[in-house]
Order: structure tokens, then sequence, then C-alpha cells
């Protein structure tokens, strides 16, 4: 049962960025960018390839080549409006996640940051594997988040927008790995928004998630 409910949570994935990116991939094909449309299949088909695994987990560092994957992507369509940074340090082979658990993040981040914003958004990815915790946390520029809005997305009661992996898909497929874990979103005209996910290695459930059903 909780198979099922994991795949099905797994599915959701926005058919739109798919739309978009070959969209992209057309244009630059019929303008001659062919290297730059070369890479865009490679990424497209990494991203593919991990939302069609049978898999439930993948590790820290996968995800982080996904996601890398999906920026590289979103920077073709977003170049003069998003500037991208994706910090990485640690053993990131050493922690295990579902698949897309960052790539969402800054999904969303584009669609409230980049596609809200005047100026430039700057989107900053972290992934800080030190001892026995990990942080990642994504950071975008921008306008702040309306505080009652905000409580709603904190309280996971805000109405869906689209179909793409929302926060409470990300929340429930890490409670199905972690007994506890720290999940917070902050929102400031100053400081932007940013969400974080902070793990404990000592909260993961006894289940063993670093067999077969982990996919590196």
């Amino acid at each position: 049962m909780q198979d099922t409910r994991y795949k099905m949570l797994q599915a959701q994935i926005n058919p739109h960025f798919l739309y978009n990116t070959l969209s992209t991939l057309s244009w630059l094909v019929r303008v001659g960018k062919n290297e730059e449309a070369g890479r865009l299949i490679i990424n497209l088909g990494d991203m593919l390839r991990a939302a069609l695994s049978p898999k439930q987990n993948t590790t820290a560092a996968a995800d982080v080549q996904l996601v890398r994957s999906y920026i590289d992507i979103q920077q073709l369509r977003y170049k003069r409006r998003a500037a991208f940074a994706l910090e990485t340090e640690g053993d990131l082979e050493q922690w295990y996640l579902p698949h897309f658990t960052l790539q969402p993040l800054v999904e969303n981040a584009i669609k409230y940051g980049v596609e809200e914003c005047e100026d430039i958004c700057h989107i900053t990815v972290t992934a800080r594997a030190d001892g026995e915790i990990l942080l990642l946390a994504v950071h975008n520029t921008g306008s702040a988040i309306d505080p009652a809005r905000l409580a709603e997305i904190r309280s996971f009661t805000v109405k869906p927008q689209g179909h793409g992996i929302g926060l409470k898909n990300i929340y429930e497929r890490l409670s199905m790995l972690y007994k506890r874990f720290d999940f917070t979103i902050d929102s400031t005209e100053s400081g932007g928004t940013t969400v974080k996910i902070l793990l404990h290695r000592q909260d993961a459930k006894e289940e063993d998630p670093h067999g077969e059903a982990a996919d590196r």
C-alpha cells in the first residue's frame, strides 16, 4: 500500500515543463543552435529517466545532478530574467532522498520569483552535508509572499496551482524516509523567499533506503 501511495506521489510531474522544454528545443533547432539543442536533449533525457524510474529513492548527489540538468534547461528559457547558482558541499552520496526533492523547489522559485519579478531574479540552490546533518535549501530574490498566503503554504492548505509537485508532496515523501526533519519556508521583502530542509541521520527510519529501492 505504501509503495503504491509513493508512486502516486512521485508521478505528479508538471506536464507544462515538458511542453515548454520541447518548444524551446524546437526553437533552438530552427535557429541553428545545435550545440545548445543537443545539451537540452541530454538534460531532458536525464530528467525523464528519473521520472520514469521504478525506484523510490536516490542519493542527494544524484538529486543535485538532476536539478543541475533542470537549471541548465531553464537557463535557456530565462537567460535574461534569472541567474542560477548551485552550491554543494560534503559527501552527498551518503544521503538518500526521494526522487525529485530539489527540482520542484526550484520550479516554485521560478514560478513565484522569476515570473513575478521585474528585475533579474537570483535563485540559489544549496546542498550541504556536514557530518550527520544534511541541509537542502532553495532561495530566490523578489517580492515577499503575502503573510496570509505564507501561512497557508506552511500548513499545506494553500489551493494547488498547476500540475507540478507541491511542497506537501515533498513533505509526505520525505516522511516515508525520515521520522523527523525540519521543513521551513521564510519570506521577507528584504531577504526574498527560502525553503529549507534539514535532515539528521539519526532520524532516518529503520527501513533501509540504501538497498534496491535506491537509485544512483
